[in-house]
């Protein structure tokens, strides 16, 4: 009995030698566990401490990424400013340049200008000075201007009787209305005026291009009735002659030839008796509109409203009238004339006339033919 007590004293020592180390045991466990839940605790702060911080870089980031897209933005703003900027010098600079341009040039028209100015006073005073000298003229005895009309009377009547002047009706050559059409019919004009009787013809026209275009047409129409001759422009002196001696030559074919007028053969030449029997006129002769011009029509103008007459209509006229008068040189001449230009019916024009043209007939294309056969029938 005794010997079972000692063994269960000795159980219990054992059992309490294992209580101490369980309990240790159950001690380091719960301290080992404390320190887990710390480290864990720890952990999770650090965790914590990293996503802060993450969020705080991220937020950071958006900021700085949304300052770098308006730095970007500002950029390029500062970017086409700067091109804006260059192109809007540039082009300023352009227009100074333009401008200090157009000033030399506006120098340079002034100098030519008052060049013009010049000479149109120089034409005036010339002007005057011829009036001064028709006023002096006009002091002659009644009688000797009496006996002066009835000779230029009777020399008119004969020219009259030896001259067939006619006006178109359906002609124009203003610049709106310069067209083939229109320069179909001129060469119709022509044709029908030339295949009359034969013999050479001269036609007048107021530029080289009309001439050359009207040329063109007439060739492809009608040249197999007629030979064709054109003024050149810059001609030579043989170059001339050459041009004026084919107008003695014998032949049975008409010669038909383009000159300009105001030209070297509008005026100055003597084409008497059969050398030359009709001039075609196409144009009332303007001239063109040149600074001289302008002011000189500004200045008769405000002298008596008659600047257009002074500088267009009377120098255009001039140059119809020497033109026409290749025709007739002597009493003996005989021929025909056709101006064709719509204008030359106008009052303005009618008063400007020579008096042996006092009995000029009005044409169309229809009947400029028989007109004119008519009148080489009656010779």
């Amino acid at each position: 009995m005794r010997i079972d007590i000692e063994a269960a004293n000795d159980d219990l020592r054992a059992m309490d030698q294992d209580k101490i180390r369980f309990e240790s045991e159950l001690k380091r466990i719960e301290q080992v566990a404390e320190q887990s839940v710390n480290g864990r605790k720890n952990a999770e702060e650090t965790i914590a401490r990293f996503e802060k911080r993450l969020s705080d870089i991220r937020a950071a980031a958006e900021k700085a990424g949304a300052e770098l897209a308006r730095l970007c933005q500002e950029i390029s703003a500062a970017e086409e400013k700067s091109g804006e900027d260059k192109r809007i010098m540039d082009e300023l600079k352009s227009r100074r340049d333009s401008l200090s341009s157009k000033m030399s040039d506006m120098k340079i028209k002034k100098t030519a200008l008052e060049k013009d100015l010049e000479a149109v006073k120089e034409s005036i005073k010339a002007l005057e000075e011829q009036s001064r000298s028709i006023g002096d003229s006009s002091v002659k005895s009644a009688m000797a201007i009496e006996e002066q009309n009835r000779i230029i009377a009777e020399k008119n009547e004969l020219i009259a009787k030896r001259e067939k002047a006619l006006e178109s009706s359906d002609v124009s050559t203003r610049y709106t209305r310069r067209s083939r059409s229109e320069y179909e019919r001129i060469a119709g004009y022509i044709n029908a005026v030339v295949t009359q009787k034969t013999g050479n013809y001269m036609v007048f026209f107021p530029s080289y291009k009309m001439m050359n275009d009207v040329a063109d047409i007439y060739c492809e129409k009608y040249a197999d009735e007629t030979e064709l001759m054109l003024q050149k422009n810059n001609m030579s002196e043989t170059e001339r002659e050459e041009f004026l001696d084919r107008f003695s030559e014998e032949t049975d074919r008409t010669l038909v030839a383009f000159g300009i007028m105001g030209g070297i053969f509008g005026e100055g030449i003597d084409l008497k008796n059969d050398r030359l029997i009709g001039a075609i006129v196409v144009g009332t002769g303007l001239p063109q509109i040149s600074n001289e011009r302008t002011i000189l029509k500004d200045y008769y103008d405000a002298e008596n409203g008659c600047g257009f007459d002074y500088a267009f209509r009377y120098p255009g006229i001039n140059k119809v009238l020497q033109a026409a008068g290749r025709v007739i040189r002597t009493t003996e001449d005989t021929g025909v004339i056709l101006l064709l230009d719509e204008r030359f019916w106008q009052r303005e024009y009618d008063l400007l006339y020579p008096r042996e043209w006092s009995d000029r007939k009005p044409c169309n294309i229809a009947n400029v033919g028989k007109l004119v056969a008519d009148f080489w029938e009656q010779i």
